[in-house]
């Protein structure tokens, strides 16, 4: 049982080390909100994965994703599990000004 909670703290205490690192980085897209060009955007970030036009805005998607494995001893054997993680940035612009409205971070 030990061993599970040990395991759970680390997880634990990994995930919110990650949120205080991260801080920054959301405190300048949240600056940059209305301020931020489509063409900045793409100069900070690159070519996007997908951009979807709506009536009055444009989405736009940046991201990577990766795959492995994690193995777990339990006893005499090793038990596997598939893992994938990655990162995927949402921006949405205004179709007329091309500044920034909103943006959306998500890690796994």
């Amino acid at each position: 049982m030990r061993k599970y909670f040990l395991l759970f703290f680390i997880f634990t205490g990994c995930a919110a080390l990650r949120n205080y690192e991260l801080q920054p980085f959301y405190n300048d897209l949240n600056a940059n909100v209305g301020n931020m060009s489509y063409d900045d955007a793409l100069g900070r970030w690159g070519t996007p994965a997908a951009k979807t036009d709506g009536d009055e805005t444009f989405l736009v998607t940046w991201g990577a994703t990766s795959s492995g494995a994690v193995g777990v001893p339990i006893g005499n054997m090793v038990v596997v599990q598939n893992v994938g993680h990655g990162w995927r940035l949402d921006m949405g612009f205004d179709k007329k000004t091309r500044l920034m409205k909103r943006w959306n971070y998500n890690e796994w």
